[in-house]
């Protein structure tokens, strides 16, 4: 059998937003119940403006089809963030004809620089596992765990906070910053609007009477596979255990329902307890464990690789 030929381009901006989004949710209408990413965590991690390299932003086709592998390696701080993802379909050419030589280039590209690799892998997935293995990377403390509920199961909150108030994106008053101005920076707003997955709606926070934030998320809907990403998730800390995090976590379970999501997931830290504790009182079921690798040049500059 001929092995495809494959076309390899580079995106950035909207583009380059436009596309790993539709290869993610393509991935995930081909497997439900796959990994590691979804389309929302790309546009969530958009707004940090490292996304916007094409040469560190690489997609591979074949002939007369949309991208169905991407390579995503752009450099933050002192570490080059690695993420590969591919469909389904895609899996055995992304894991012989792609990822060996994408390993290559971003190890080349980290020497140079003098720069780390770090990355995440589903725990489950052996065979990309072993691929990281032999080309040097290392596991490392950290990862992260995607978690679900169904939107008809999600907990009720005992809600007991008088004088406080749920509003959404659509309807904050004018005076009242958004949210997530103080840790975003005060384009955040603008950012979202801009984001294809992005729904004012869904975009939530607990304020007092005089318009401070006390607690604060929003969630990413996929339409086209009936599930939402809940990311960020916050509450401030003057704020915390009174009950505000389940509160919007209900309150983004029923709209998320009246609009046909059946789905809601959420990732947090391996470790992170309190996230943790929060989730599982919710009614979330951890899915999937991402562990960690990294990679560092040796000081020597020479390495010993056991190639597939």
């Amino acid at each position: 059998m001929n092995t495809p030929v494959l076309r390899e381009e580079g995106f950035r901006g909207a583009e380059y937003l436009q596309r790993v989004t539709e290869l993610l949710v393509r991935a995930r209408e081909e497997d439900p119940l796959g990994g590691p990413w979804d389309a929302a965590d790309l546009q969530w991690w958009s707004r940090s403006g490292a996304y916007d390299d094409s040469p560190c932003l690489r997609f591979w086709s074949e002939a007369n089809a949309p991208p169905s592998i991407c390579a995503l390696f752009p450099t933050v701080g002192a570490t080059i963030v690695c993420t590969c993802a591919w469909t389904k379909s895609s899996r055995d050419m992304a894991l012989k004809a792609v990822l060996p030589e994408v390993l290559s280039r971003v190890r080349a590209l980290a020497r140079e620089r003098r720069l780390s690799i770090e990355l995440e892998a589903l725990d489950g997935d052996t065979e990309w596992r072993q691929l990281l293995e032999r080309r040097g990377f290392t596991r490392v403390a950290g990862g992260s765990v995607q978690a679900t509920v169904l939107t008809s199961d999600a907990a009720p909150p005992a809600w007991a906070n008088a004088g406080l108030r749920i509003n959404d994106d659509a309807r904050r008053a004018p005076h009242e910053p958004h949210p997530l101005t103080q840790r975003c920076g005060p384009d955040i707003h603008q950012k979202l609007r801009s984001w294809s997955l992005y729904r004012p709606d869904l975009d939530l926070s607990v304020r007092t009477p005089e318009g401070n934030v006390a607690a604060y998320c929003i969630c990413w809907p996929d339409f086209e596979n009936g599930f939402a990403l809940l990311e960020p998730m916050r509450t401030e800390l003057a704020w915390q255990r009174r009950g505000l995090a389940a509160a919007l976590i209900a309150e983004q379970a029923r709209r998320l329902a009246e609009l046909g999501i059946q789905c809601l997931k959420v990732n947090y830290a391996v470790g992170n307890g309190a996230a943790e504790r929060l989730y599982a009182k919710a009614g979330f079921v951890p899915r999937f464990t991402r562990v960690a690798y990294r990679w560092t040049a040796p000081d020597d500059e020479t390495e010993t690789v056991a190639h597939p």
